[in-house]
């Protein structure tokens, strides 16, 4: 009688394993679907020309937003606010020197 007891436990846990291995392969193939439906199509990008001979000094993120600062060969400088979600230039602001 307990031997038929002991069959029964292992049935049932090798049912249980079973059952669970299944879930874990639902959950990963469920979170892998979900993450490629939420990749969004990529945009062409706006093309940014620099003035001759400008360099890029610094660059920062916030969010989708970069800002640039570029030096400018005649001395002044000019900030640069690009959004990567839109893939364009949002505003570029001038700094002369006064000098």
């Amino acid at each position: 009688m307990k031997i038929h007891a002991l069959i029964y436990l292992v049935v049932i846990m090798g049912f249980l394993i079973l059952a669970s291995l299944g879930f874990l392969a639902y959950g990963l193939v469920s979170k892998f679907t979900e993450s490629t439906k939420r990749l969004e199509p990529l945009t062409e990008p706006e093309t940014i020309v620099l003035p001759d001979r400008a360099e890029i000094r610094e660059t920062s993120m916030h969010g989708n937003r970069i800002l640039m600062r570029l030096i400018l060969p005649k001395g002044g400088s000019r900030l640069i606010i690009y959004d990567m979600k839109e893939g364009k230039v949002i505003q570029q602001i001038e700094i002369e020197n006064n000098s």
